[in-house]
């Protein structure tokens, strides 16, 4: 009776097991640009009975996709909010295959490799000299030589880093990635947005040779000097105050199907402030 229990413990815990190492694999993705700069992100993929559910993961950023279509060895993957899908094909112990996006100037068509693999970018060397973490002030420059100011905000536990840059306009999304000796690179996807940022780490509380590559193939550089009191010049904000004389009407449906109208009695006399949001827009999302 013993030994009749102990097989079927056994026999219980290898199709747990088994059942685990198929149900869930860790997948390291990489945006693939003509200059090489990998744009990385990770994937956590789950098996919900015949289906496959994907949850991107970019620092704290958690995004579920479960739009997502298997024929033989080929995946439609449909990204929520943006427009974007991944058109892939099992490749190895991965897939490859390619981003695209829609945009103002028409379809963008990226290539993608992804492989199994928990690390996002990969760095050589020792552990890192410095730790950056904090607030920084930035400037961005762009290949016509026109400059940009931001604030960036960085977190390094040991070699892992994660933080944000922050302008008027918005952020640049949720940054993950490593340092080592005297270098940091950061990335994020998340469908619209591909951003991979590298830098150099000084001995004299500065960050250069910055590196910001967006997308299949937009650059900038940038440059950092640590600030504590930091901060956004807010008057650069795509945002103005219009005339009295130019006023909003506007009649829709709220989230009942009653229709709601500028010029209800509830408002009268009231002041009324309407927030336009876009689905496209992550910080309308946050």
């Amino acid at each position: 009776m013993r030994i009749t229990c102990l097989i079927g413990l056994s026999l219980l815990s290898f199709f747990s097991c088994k059942q685990n190492s198929q149900g869930s694999k860790t997948f390291r993705a990489v945006i693939v640009r003509e200059d090489s700069l990998p744009i990385a992100f990770n994937i956590q993929q789950e098996l919900k009975g015949d289906s496959i559910q994907w949850m991107i993961i970019n620092a704290g950023e958690k995004i579920l996709v479960d739009d997502i279509v298997e024929k033989g060895d080929s995946l439609l993957i449909n990204l929520p909010f943006f427009e974007a899908q991944l058109n892939l094909v099992k490749s190895g112990s991965g897939y490859q295959g390619n981003w695209y996006k829609r945009t103002s100037k028409g379809e963008q068509t990226v290539p993608i490799f992804i492989e199994e693999g928990s690390e996002r970018l990969i760095l050589s060397g020792e552990s890192s000299k410095y730790n950056v973490s904090g607030r920084w002030s930035v400037v961005f420059t762009k290949e016509d030589g026109k400059e940009n100011n931001a604030i960036a905000e960085f977190d390094q536990v040991g070699d892992s880093l994660k933080g944000t840059f922050l302008t008027a306009t918005g952020d640049y999304r949720y940054l993950e990635g490593v340092v080592k000796n005297d270098s940091m690179v950061m990335s994020t996807f998340d469908g619209t947005h591909a951003f991979f940022f590298s830098a150099k780490i000084m001995h004299d509380g500065k960050i250069g040779r910055g590196v910001f590559a967006s997308g299949p193939s937009y650059k900038e550089t940038w440059v950092a000097v640590k600030d504590s009191l930091g901060s956004v010049d807010e008057t650069k904000a795509l945002m103005q105050l219009k005339g009295v004389e130019n006023k909003l009407h506007f009649r829709f449906p709220d989230l009942d199907s009653n229709l709601v109208g500028i010029a209800d009695e509830r408002f009268r006399n009231k002041v009324v402030v309407v927030q336009i949001m876009g689905s496209w827009c992550p910080n309308c999302m946050d």
